[in-house]
């Protein structure tokens, strides 16, 4: 009777024991999957068909299994007006990959307002940005490749963020030459943030922000970084007043006072993951007849292969190693 009196109770333990079990597993298999976020943050004011072409490009391209939000920031002109054309682009649009959101500001704010206040991080998201001009195109396979590199340099406090372009065809930023890297390394690292499609860090660029509305009270305060073409460029401007078309020169002199560097593709022919048009705008006077297309096209699992060294150049194009 001992013997059955135990047996009961050791079966009554284990019915217990696999009741819970097979509830925990069901709870486990019930938890939604947390999907990764990509949010586009498209740019513009009065190109309605820049606009429509940039669109087309994000809806062409492959979210490899990413939640998708696209947010079109439309900008006043000077006089508060809203460009019709543009406004209607961006309504109309079909964006198939995801959640569309059409933004109007509700005054003039400019390239400084358009950039620097339309993203605002939320690190416990763990969201990725991504900054877009309306002239600017992006690959098919730009996600496979931003993916990989916000992995390996997304929360790498050394990074200021992630360029989807090159420095080309600019010079480097104290010299009179151009950068030169080498085709054994697929991505490198320069002291100058690229704009044409740019993942910012979250947290540098929350500093940023909170820095530059701070520091934007000194009336009196110049974003100068000494010996750089940039700054050359930027009182340039200055003295025609239109110094508020170049809101990097202010995340220049961030970078250059954290001493961050940019991560930027190297592939072949010159290939790149976004493609600027240098549509005529506030940026240029003159609309290019002619572009080349330098769009990657086809996917190579090597653009992704991040390991081993990688080259860190500073203004003047000298190259150190980065170590990870």
């Amino acid at each position: 009777r001992n013997n059955d009196t135990k047996l009961l109770f050791f079966t009554f333990i284990m019915m217990i024991y696999i009741t819970y079990r097979n509830l925990k597993s069901k709870h486990y298999v019930q938890k939604p999957i947390q999907r990764q976020t990509l949010r586009l943050i498209v740019l513009t004011l009065n190109r309605a068909d820049s606009l429509k072409k940039c669109l087309n490009s994000i809806n062409e391209a492959n979210y490899i299994g990413f939640q998708v939000i696209l947010d079109i920031w439309i900008d006043r002109s000077t006089e508060m007006e809203v460009d019709q054309d543009t406004l209607e682009t961006a309504q109309k649009f079909n964006f198939i990959h995801g959640e569309k959101i059409v933004h109007v500001h509700k005054e003039h704010v400019g390239l400084y307002g358009q950039w620097i206040n339309t993203w605002t991080p939320d690190p416990a998201m763990r969201e990725i940005g991504l900054i877009l001009e309306d002239d600017v195109d992006l690959s098919v396979h730009f996600l496979h490749w931003l993916k990989q590199a916000n992995a390996i340099y997304g929360r790498d406090p050394r990074i200021s963020g992630i360029s989807l372009s090159t420095i080309y065809p600019d010079m480097l930023a104290a010299s009179a030459r151009y950068l030169a890297v080498q085709s054994e390394f697929n991505h490198y690292l320069y002291k100058i943030s690229g704009t044409w499609g740019f993942s910012p860090n979250p947290h540098h660029w929350s500093k940023f922000q909170k820095w530059f509305h701070e520091i934007r009270k000194n009336a009196t305060f110049k974003p100068y970084v000494e010996n750089l073409h940039q700054t050359d460029a930027y009182q340039r401007l200055e003295e025609k007043g239109k110094e508020g078309s170049m809101w990097s020169m202010w995340w220049i002199y961030y970078m250059h006072t954290h001493g961050l560097h940019c991560v930027f593709p190297n592939l072949p022919d010159g290939q790149v993951f976004a493609q600027h048009r240098q549509e005529r705008g506030l940026h240029y006077n003159r609309q290019r007849d002619t572009w080349e297309d330098h769009l990657v096209k086809q996917w190579n699992i090597s653009y992704i292969d991040f390991f081993g060294p990688v080259p860190k150049y500073d203004y003047k194009g000298r190259m150190s190693i980065y170590r990870y």
